[in-house]
């Protein structure tokens, strides 16, 4: 348990001179905790009442006290996001993986060997569902088919010439089915007001390049850029010359998608695999521009 005392401290002497107080914390981070540690410091002289209007609307989305990503209300996964970010202040995170510009080209799986930065993705999250809810009458059966690639092991790597990525999936990958097949997502400036919800390019079927501008994707490339699959490995190659939105030593987001269904983030919860799951993506900076 985290030790609240110096807090309980500056709290008395505002009950003893009778002010009011609030404390001004997110939904499930401590405000009932710190009244209950107060509560039982007061002395016999004080009388406390406590009062709860919390209950009467849990039902109500304005009041929800979920922390799971819904589709609810417009919940989506702000709660889910907050309580990570939470615990990431007190737990911190792991050490970006980073690597030092190649002298040679990578131009076969097994290359990537010699590439020691790994970014891992928890597996089995692709299994399909055919299971009863909650709701008993009528009884609702959910069912969800659309799992295949489950993502695993990713890499990324660089040159002066290119910009290379890496998948492993757990089992061999899947034919290539066209647009939502293995996609590959770049935030290239690391800021999520640009681009769609931050991300300034992806590669659809693995092999199309598109920047998203003017509100849609557009192609950039017109010949496809490489890509290389052997069983459940797979790796694409991109030309940084057409990658304009990225200048100086490499330092950007990405995220591997697959069988997506509908053109919304919050999908990635639901439908296919993604790696990192949810809204998460992974981060890739040079070793010399964090050094």
């Amino acid at each position: 348990m985290v030790d609240i005392s110096p807090k309980i401290e500056k709290i008395f002497p505002m009950v003893e001179d009778g002010f009011y107080f609030t404390i001004n914390r997110g939904r499930q981070y401590g405000k009932t905790t710190t009244l209950d540690r107060l509560e039982k410091c007061l002395p016999d002289d004080y009388i406390c009442a406590s009062i709860s209007f919390q209950y009467s609307t849990d039902a109500i989305p304005e009041y929800s006290r979920d922390i799971e990503p819904t589709l609810t209300a417009g919940l989506k996964a702000h709660y889910y996001m907050q309580l990570v970010n939470n615990i990431r202040r007190y737990k911190g995170i792991e050490k970006i993986p980073s690597e030092k510009a190649l002298t040679s080209s990578i131009k076969n799986l097994n290359d990537w060997n010699k590439i020691d930065a790994v970014y891992t993705d928890y597996t089995g999250d692709t299994q399909h569902r055919n299971h009863p809810g909650f709701q008993s009458e009528p009884v609702i059966i959910y069912t969800n088919t659309i799992g295949r690639n489950d993502f695993h092991i990713m890499k990324v790597a660089h040159d002066k010439k290119n910009l290379y990525f890496y998948a492993e999936t757990v089992d061999d990958i899947t034919p290539n089915t066209g647009d939502n097949w293995m996609r590959l997502f770049i935030d290239a400036d690391r800021n999520f007001s640009t681009g769609w919800n931050g991300y300034d390019y992806r590669i659809t079927g693995g092999q199309t390049l598109q920047r998203y501008a003017d509100g849609e994707w557009k192609n950039v490339n017109k010949k496809p850029v490489k890509n290389i699959v052997e069983k459940n490995r797979m790796m694409i190659t991109v030309p940084r010359s057409f990658l304009h939105l990225m200048t100086g030593k490499p330092n950007f987001e990405f995220k591997w998608s697959d069988n997506m269904q509908t053109e919304d983030p919050m999908d990635w919860y639901v439908n296919g695999d993604v790696a990192p799951g949810g809204r998460f993506n992974f981060v890739f900076q040079e070793q010399s521009f964090i050094e």
